[in-house]
């Protein structure tokens, strides 16, 4: 399944890696989307487990790609 997403200029999105089924620890299989973002930029980002926790990361962008470190 695919779908036309637009986001603004340096946002940062997770995207989940598992494809077939909804129900998985999103916070621990992810990746990040950094879109149009500029080098050395920051973003934290939270993302939901499905216990109802939330995780944070610390996102970076490092020569083009967006690098996650978990901060809570």
């Amino acid at each position: 399944m695919e779908a036309a997403v637009y986001v603004r200029p340096g946002a940062v999105l997770p995207w989940g890696t598992v494809s077939d089924r909804p129900e998985y620890n999103w916070a621990s299989e992810m990746n990040f989307n950094a879109f149009a973002a500029e080098e050395g930029q920051r973003s934290i980002v939270r993302v939901p487990s499905p216990d109802g926790s939330v995780k944070a990361f610390e996102v970076t962008v490092r020569g083009g790609e967006a690098h996650a470190v978990v901060v809570s």
